[in-house]
C-alpha cells in the first residue's frame, strides 16, 4: 500500500498519520458498526480495527461521528486512545467542567523534528444534530479555543512545527468563526501554526 510504501521509503518514524474525522457513516460497514457498539460499548468498531491496522497517529472527530451519538463514539475514543491513537479536540468542550473533552493537542517526534498536533471539530455541528447526540459537549469557534495553545507552544519552545488539523473545509479568507468552511481563514489569522490539515467539504 502507499502508506507502507512511504513508510518503507523515508522510514516509520518521519511519518505522521492524521484523520480529521467523518469516518462512522457513510456506508453499511459504518452503519452495522454503529448499531453493534450503540448496544454493547465493549464491542469493538471496524473504525478502531481500520486505525489500529494503519496505525494512525491523530484523530478529530467530524459532525458525521457525532451524528451517531455519545454511546457510539465516546467508545471508539477511548479504544483509539487505548490504542496510541490521540483523540484530538481543542474546541469540543465538556460542559460540567468546563475543560477539553478530549486532548487539545499532542507532540509527535518525528525524524529529530518536535511535531505539535492541534485538533478541531467543526462548530456548526450543533446546527445540524440533534442535542441528544452530543448532551454535555460544547463546540468553540476554532481561532480562539487554538490560537491561545499555539501561542503556548510557541512560547513554551515545545514544538519545531505546528500543525493544525480541523474539520472544516476550504471556505474564503473572510469566512466567519463559525462558519463550516474556514480553512482559508484559518491560514490567514491564526498566528504560529506552520500547517493546516483540513477536511469536511469534500473539496
Amino acid at each position: 500500500t502507499f502508506l507502507k510504501e512511504r513508510r518503507g521509503t523515508v522510514g516509520a518514524e518521519n511519518v505522521l498519520l492524521l484523520d480529521c474525522g467523518d469516518n462512522l457513516q457513510g456506508d453499511m460497514a459504518a452503519d452495522f458498526s454503529n448499531r453493534l457498539v450503540g448496544n454493547d460499548s465493549a464491542a469493538e468498531h471496524f473504525y478502531n480495527k481500520v486505525a489500529r491496522c494503519l496505525s494512525m497517529d491523530a484523530v478529530v472527530f467530524g459532525n458525521h461521528d457525532f451524528e451517531a451519538g455519545l454511546a457510539v463514539y465516546e467508545p471508539i475514543a477511548r479504544r483509539l486512545q487505548e490504542d496510541g491513537t490521540a483523540v484530538l479536540g481543542a474546541n469540543v468542550i465538556d460542559v460540567r467542567s468546563g475543560v477539553c473533552r478530549y486532548a487539545p493537542y499532542k507532540i509527535f517526534h518525528r525524524g529529530g523534528i518536535r511535531v505539535a498536533v492541534i485538533g478541531a471539530t467543526n462548530p456548526s455541528t450543533p446546527r445540524w444534530i440533534t442535542k441528544d447526540l452530543w448532551e454535555g459537549l460544547g463546540f468553540a469557534p476554532i481561532l480562539p479555543a487554538v490560537q491561545p495553545i499555539v501561542d503556548k507552544i510557541r512560547e513554551d519552545g515545545a514544538a519545531d512545527l505546528v500543525v493544525l488539523m480541523a474539520h472544516t473545509g476550504v471556505g474564503t479568507p473572510e469566512a466567519s468563526d463559525m462558519d463550516e468552511n474556514q480553512a482559508l481563514a484559518l491560514a490567514g489569522r491564526l498566528k504560529g501554526v506552520d500547517v493546516i490539515v483540513a477536511g469536511h467539504d469534500h473539496k
